[in-house]
């Protein structure tokens, strides 16, 4: 038997070729990926609104079916020399049966809201939508959340992510201020449990 060197055609060539070439871009976009996402990492930090206490703190408000209420969540004071922009707040998770209202800043030095029975809460003036307000050096974000039960039952949120920039750096400040909601057809009656509750 006669033994001859195999020579690669081109066809041969050109798919090793293509072989080698999208790896290489895998490689290229996997690399970009991590860098991205650890440039992002560390400079997505808590800020100077990060919440220093830490703590859990959990409100209860009884309501009526369909009825509008406005619940606080406010930041640490701003200690920086920086005036801070916000862009937006976000609730952890929204159980079904609940409706977020909206996102109203409270100017500073008119304190925060707890609970209202009402959105926008009354006795405030110079409220104002959240995303672009600015949060001055010695100043704390107020923020009135309006909230909307559907349908009767107890509702939870968790928490609430503040996201906010000064210059060139981003930051994500996370709040744990639960808010449980209990709404009933005949309305407030009783208290309103903060044990165990849907938050969605």
């Amino acid at each position: 038997m006669e033994l001859t060197d195999r020579v690669p055609t081109s066809e041969a060539v050109s798919r090793r070729s293509n072989r080698r070439a999208a790896i290489r871009i895998a490689l290229a976009l996997g690399l970009t990926f991590v860098l991205v996402a650890s440039w992002l990492w560390f400079r997505t930090t808590p800020g100077p609104l990060g919440d220093s206490a830490g703590g859990l703190s959990t409100i209860g408000i009884p309501v009526r079916v369909s009825g509008r209420l406005s619940v606080g969540v406010e930041s640490p004071i701003n200690r920086s020399s920086d005036t801070l922009v916000i862009d937006s707040i976000l609730p952890d998770s929204v159980p079904p049966g609940l409706r977020v209202l909206g996102y109203e800043a409270i100017p500073w030095g008119q304190g925060m809201v707890l609970s209202a029975r009402s959105f926008p809460p009354s006795g405030y003036h110079g409220l104002s939508p959240v995303n672009g307000w600015l949060v001055h050096p010695g100043e704390a974000l107020a923020v009135a959340v309006g909230l909307q039960p559907l349908q009767a039952g107890q509702f939870v949120i968790p928490g609430f992510t503040v996201r906010y920039h000064a210059g060139g750096r981003s930051y994500a400040a996370h709040y744990l201020q639960a808010e449980v909601v209990c709404a009933s057809p005949a309305g407030p009656n009783g208290k309103c449990s903060t044990g165990a509750a849907s938050s969605g």
